[in-house]
């Protein structure tokens, strides 16, 4: 049986810096309450729509690579 990620993620705390490291999508809900500052938004390079399950790995890899990470060596990362 695959887990729903959607359905069993918890909250968590993010500031700025944390949020325009990341990568989500519009299934990410954002409250004044479960941010440490009230002046996060939605970063412009998230997905403006819910992103499948199955399809989320991928464009996520994809923008590691865009920043230069490559998920495939990490230790050789920028």
């Amino acid at each position: 049986m695959q887990t729903d990620a959607y359905e069993t993620a918890q909250p968590q705390i993010l500031n700025l810096d944390q949020m325009n490291a990341s990568f989500g999508d519009a299934s990410v809900n954002f409250t004044i309450s479960s941010m440490s500052d009230a002046s996060v938004t939605t970063p412009e390079h998230w997905e403006n729509n819910v992103i499948p399950f199955e399809e989320f790995e991928g464009k996520w890899r994809a923008w590691q690579k865009s920043i230069g990470f490559d998920p495939e060596n990490p230790e050789g990362s920028a």
